[in-house]
């Protein structure tokens, strides 16, 4: 089993890459398909990146089969596009009241990002919120992935506060869905406090 963390730092083949942000998943197959990886240098661009060009993993570095130059040519994921606001018509003082057409104002274009996640696929990213059946839990951590296999077999919860963390291992097969942005956990909030001595293997 291997650590795959979603907050680390990546090195290319010829140095440092950047940082991990994000992981996507095959929510069917559990496994992971791609890594988002926010460049090392400005304009610190994030790229998407296949998991077959991770070398090597642990709790905090990722190791890409790939150079930082070729690490600039993969896909951006995040997609910026521009929308045209609906042009208005504003009175003036001068023309209000006298009949005449108000002062035209031309439209603009508005810059709208969106994230490019293959179909199908879903988006971990640490920190994000986990919920059991009576509310929220803790949030994400890291994922384990089984060596052989590939797939994901469990993710490390994150509970607590600064002076009260802990960190709990959960099988991924008590997860229910990720809906908006929350993994929801088919599990009792008790379940999860019996697991809160166990070893994470970190």
């Amino acid at each position: 089993m291997k650590d795959f963390p979603v907050d680390a730092k990546v090195m290319c083949a010829d140095g440092p890459g950047g940082q991990s942000v994000t992981l996507i998943v095959d929510p069917d197959l559990y496994q992971v398909t791609h890594i988002v990886v926010k460049e090392e240098h400005a304009p610190h661009t994030e790229r998407l990146v296949p998991v077959n060009l991770v070398e090597q993993t642990s709790h905090d570095l990722i190791r890409l089969a790939c150079t930082r130059a070729e690490l600039g040519q993969l896909d951006p994921f995040i997609e910026i596009h521009y929308v045209a606001k609906t042009p208005r018509h504003y009175p003036t003082a001068f023309n209000a009241g006298e009949g005449k057409p108000p002062v035209h104002m031309p439209a603009e274009a508005v810059a709208v990002e969106s994230k490019h996640i293959p179909e199908g696929e879903v988006v971990i990213e640490q920190g994000m919120p986990v919920e059991d059946q009576a509310g929220q839990v803790g949030t994400v951590d890291d994922l384990l992935i089984d060596v052989q296999s590939g797939k994901i077999t469990h993710f490390i919860l994150h509970r607590g506060h600064l002076w009260g963390q802990k960190e709990v291992v959960l099988p991924v097969s008590v997860v229910k869905g990720i809906v908006e942005g929350t993994v929801q956990l088919d599990l009792e909030r008790t379940a999860i406090t019996d697991r809160l001595t166990a070893p994470t293997d970190r």
